[in-house]
C-alpha cells in the first residue's frame, strides 16, 4: 500500500497539483502493474517503449516515472534502443531519467547519413536510486521531482500563442533578409540552426495542439459561442473528448462497468436513505379536507418533491 502522503501539505498550489497527480498516478492500479513489469524485464521495457501507452506525446508524466525507475546504466540502454528505433523526442527535456544527452553537433546539419552520430546518451553521475510507486511526493528525489514538474507542466499546455509566433514571424524575416543580403557577416550556420530550431517549434505547435483562427474584432456572445462550438466539433471528431462519467479526469483512462456499477448502487442507497428520512420526519397523516390526492399520497412538505432530492444529492455522493 502506497505511504501515506497528504499534497495539501505543499507550500503553493501549483506544487500540491503536482504532487497530487504523483499520488494518483501512483496509486492506480494498471499504472502500478505497469510499473512492476517494467522494472523487472528488458524484455518488457523494450516494446513497451515504442508503444502509444509510453510514447505518449500527450501525457508526459507516466514516462517520466518509469524512466526515473530504471538505474543509470538501464536507462542509458533503453535510451540507445529509443534512438536506434527513431522514438526519441526532439526536445531533449522530454527524455526523461538518470542521463546526461548531448548533441555532437547542431541538428541544422542532422542528415539520414549521419543521425547515429548526432546524440552521445552517458548515464548521470551521482545519480539518486531509482524511485518506486511505494514512495510518496516528499520521499522522491529533487532531480526526479524537477523532471516531473516539467512532464506535468509542459510547453504544451493551454494559452494564448500570439505573442511568440509574432516573435517567430519578426525572426524569420530577419533571417531572411540576411540571407538575401548574401551573408555578409558569415553567419549562415548560425542562422541554420536557429532556423532548425524554431522550425521544429513550429512543428511541435502543429502536432501537439490544435491551433484556431479567430480574427480579433468585436463579437457577440452568439457569434463566439459559435466559433467555440466549433472548436468542440473539432476535439469531438479527433475522439479527444471524454465523458467526464466514464473517464477519470486525473489519468484520461475509462473507469470500468463495475465502478460505474458502484456508484449507481451508491446513488440508490442513499436515496433509500433521504426516503427512509422523509417518511421518519414527515409521518403519514390524515388529509386535510380537500387535499389533492397526490400530495395526500406523498406527505411532504410543500416546497420538497423527489427533483430535490437529485438536486442535493452530489453534494453527498459525487458521481
Amino acid at each position: 500500500m502506497p505511504g501515506i502522503y497528504d499534497p495539501n501539505c505543499e507550500g503553493t498550489n501549483k506544487e500540491k497539483v503536482v504532487a497530487g497527480h504523483w499520488e494518483l498516478m501512483r496509486r492506480n492500479k494498471d499504472f502500478r502493474s505497469i510499473s512492476q513489469r517494467w522494472m523487472e524485464s528488458e524484455e518488457f521495457r523494450r516494446p513497451h517503449a515504442l508503444s502509444p501507452t509510453y510514447y505518449d506525446m500527450q501525457h508526459h508524466t507516466p514516462r517520466c516515472a518509469w524512466d526515473w525507475m530504471l538505474t543509470t546504466a538501464q536507462r542509458a540502454r533503453l535510451a540507445e534502443f529509443q534512438i536506434e528505433k527513431h522514438h526519441w523526442f526532439r526536445d531533449n527535456e522530454f527524455n526523461f531519467g538518470p542521463i546526461v544527452c548531448r548533441e555532437n553537433f547542431s541538428p541544422a546539419a542532422l542528415t539520414s547519413k549521419n543521425w547515429r552520430e548526432f546524440l552521445r546518451v552517458e548515464p548521470l553521475p551521482n545519480a539518486p536510486p531509482p524511485i518506486t510507486v511505494a514512495q510518496p511526493w516528499d520521499c522522491t528525489p529533487d532531480l526526479f521531482k524537477n523532471q516531473f514538474r516539467l512532464a506535468y507542466a509542459s510547453t504544451n499546455e493551454f494559452r494564448e500563442v500570439n505573442a511568440r509566433l509574432d516573435e517567430l514571424g519578426n525572426i524569420l524575416r530577419i533571417a531572411g533578409s540576411k540571407l538575401a543580403a548574401g551573408d555578409p557577416l558569415k553567419e549562415i550556420p548560425i542562422i541554420a540552426h536557429y532556423l532548425f530550431m524554431f522550425g521544429s517549434e513550429l512543428r511541435d505547435l502543429a502536432e501537439f495542439s490544435k491551433v484556431f483562427k479567430i480574427p480579433k474584432c468585436h463579437y457577440s456572445e452568439k457569434k463566439f459561442k459559435h466559433f467555440l462550438e466549433q472548436i468542440r466539433e473539432s476535439f469531438r471528431a479527433s475522439n479527444l473528448l471524454l465523458p467526464t462519467k466514464t473517464y477519470d479526469l486525473h489519468t484520461g483512462t475509462k473507469f470500468s462497468s463495475q465502478v460505474i456499477k458502484n456508484r449507481r448502487r451508491v446513488v440508490r442507497q442513499h436515496v433509500l436513505t433521504i426516503e427512509k428520512w422523509i417518511r421518519a420526519a414527515y409521518p403519514p397523516q390524515t388529509p386535510e379536507p380537500g387535499a389533492t390526492a397526490s400530495r395526500a399520497r406523498l406527505f411532504l412538505p410543500p416546497a420538497w418533491g423527489f427533483e430535490n432530492i437529485f438536486t442535493v444529492l452530489p453534494a453527498f455522493c459525487p458521481v
